[in-house]
């Protein structure tokens, strides 16, 4: 017999430490206030950043941000602050 609607350990835990799933898994976890501010956090890096165009590595995929006058209001280890249109969010797997 398996373990029929029965979490996982792992996801148990955190589930009882009121941990959100993004912070633990592999996935970026984005907040956005409107069209023009977008918080990330979970990432690895940044591949390219222009005014129009902003290209994430995260350990799932790439995060693609395209719109117009973006500009990084900051960035550290662990999150960044996007302003700007933003016109569209992409996740690309490979």
């Amino acid at each position: 017999m398996g373990r029929k609607g029965k979490k996982p350990f792992g996801r148990a835990l955190t589930d009882a430490a009121g941990i959100p799933p993004e912070l633990v898994s592999s996935l970026p976890l984005l907040s956005m206030t409107g069209q023009e501010e977008l918080f990330i956090e979970n990432f690895k890096g940044i591949l390219q950043y222009t005014d129009a165009v902003l290209l994430l590595q995260t350990k799932a995929c790439l995060l693609r941000i395209e719109g117009q006058h973006l500009f990084l209001v900051y960035y550290t280890k662990d999150a960044l602050k996007l302003t700007g249109t933003i016109t569209s969010i992409c996740f690309l797997t490979s």
